[in-house]
């Protein structure tokens, strides 16, 4: 009896050996072979390849308006072969820093083997404002690598125009930043760059009185939604109304929203909403259709929507953005709007108006949407406008107000980039 256990644990261990494999009838790969594949598995079009000789994981495809704060990589490693940084063979990393992987071979202990994660960009419309007559400027100082100040020709599309853009390069490390808003008060452009000096200021949301009108997000936190419901003909409308946001996914982009119980949906299209007649239902993650909740870090909310998918789009009708509002879409008046380009460029627009500049009128909604889909913007939303338009670099007014003596209005919210 004792013999024939015996053999039988002989013979599972032999049986193990040839069917399981052991680390020396499996010596180490070399080490052109420690990763097998690599997937992209959160980009549509996004594609990875490995080159072991170099060590190197090439990621391509991926446009930058899409992401590359965010890239989620699977690995397929060798036999033997463990992760050692990031823990877990499938991750997600920010590509638009230095980014990378180390593996080893064998039980803890052994040699580690770092990747570098490099992105090859994909081919993308890069729009040049000199070639749309716009003049590059270093009248306002010096300004972080990929921030440009650019000045308007004379005149656009047939109409006398004095004009600023600021052009920055979100991937050179820029962040998007909203200030004020979430408390009662206001204060000027000039006011808020004493506070943070930061490089850009642009004049933001919406105010009545001393409050921020429309939705706030930042850091990740809800302050304000947008307004749920407006008045118009007698009739309670539900709009879904534009903001400017920044994502948790690392994208930027335009939006239409309405807000349920604090989670905010955005949509493909606005509530299809005409003055006069019956209002579409009171928009839910339902309707309108294709709606999606989105994970805001840092978003704006005023309106309209001037350009989305690289398509004029102008919707202050379905937004009740109209004249009894004040926002005056089809009149001539000084405009702000900011809007982001397939390569990750941001571009604050400001105007002026009301003969702030002799024979200089400003702007209708529809011009400045055409003037930023002309400069590559896919998404772009107009601002308060009007007395508000402002924008500072380095401090200094860029165009002239339209109020008495050149003044700042003090407002509720700005944008900054730093």
């Amino acid at each position: 009896m004792m013999r024939l256990r015996y053999n039988l644990l002989i013979l599972f261990i032999v049986s193990c050996v040839l069917s399981c494999g052991s680390k020396e009838d499996n010596p180490e790969p070399a080490k052109e072979g420690y990763i097998l594949k690599v997937e992209v598995t959160n980009k549509t079009n996004g594609t990875a390849e490995v080159n072991n000789d170099d060590q190197q994981i090439v990621v391509k495809n991926i446009k930058k308006k899409e992401g590359w704060h965010n890239v989620q990589l699977k690995l397929t490693l060798n036999q033997f072969v463990y992760m050692v940084n990031p823990s877990t063979e499938e991750a997600t990393y920010d590509l638009t820093k230095d980014a990378r992987i180390t593996v080893r071979y064998g039980a803890a202990g052994g040699n580690g083997i770092t990747y570098g994660i490099v992105i090859e960009e994909s081919d993308e419309n890069e729009v040049d404002p000199g070639t749309k007559g716009w003049k590059k400027t270093g009248e306002f100082g010096s300004l972080p690598e990929g921030t440009n100040i650019y000045m308007s020709p004379d005149e656009l599309f047939g109409k006398k125009v004095k004009a600023c853009i600021a052009v920055i390069d979100m991937v050179k490390g820029r962040k998007f930043v909203i200030r004020g808003g979430d408390a009662n008060g206001l204060k000027t452009p000039g006011e808020f760059y004493q506070e943070q000096k930061s490089p850009v200021i642009i004049n933001g949301s919406y105010f009545y009185s001393t409050w921020n009108v429309g939705l706030l997000v930042k850091n990740g936190i809800l302050i304000r939604a947008n307004s749920p419901e407006v008045a118009r003909a007698g009739i309670a409308y539900y709009p879904t109304r534009g903001i400017f946001g920044f994502t948790s996914a690392g994208t930027y982009s335009v939006d239409w929203v309405y807000t349920v119980d604090d989670k905010t949906f955005g949509y493909p299209q606005p509530s299809p909403i005409v003055i006069g007649q019956p209002s579409p239902p009171r928009p839910s993650a339902a309707h309108p259709a294709g709606g999606t909740e989105l994970n805001l870090q840092d978003a704006i909310g005023a309106g309209p929507v001037l350009v989305k998918n690289s398509e004029i789009r102008n919707s202050w009708q379905e937004e009740i953005w109209d004249d009894e509002g004040g926002i005056l879409p089809g009149g001539n008046h000084p405009r702000t709007a900011v809007g982001i380009t397939e390569t990750l460029k941001m571009i604050c627009f400001v105007c002026e108006g009301r003969q702030a500049t002799a024979g200089v009128a400003g702007m209708t909604t529809e011009e400045v949407a055409r003037i930023m889909l002309d400069l590559g913007c896919t998404d772009a939303l107009n601002l308060d406008g009007g007395g508000s338009t402002c924008m500072l670099v380095n401090g200094q007014k860029t165009i002239k107000t339209s109020n008495a003596n050149g003044a700042e209005r003090a407002v509720a919210t700005i944008l900054t980039i730093e």
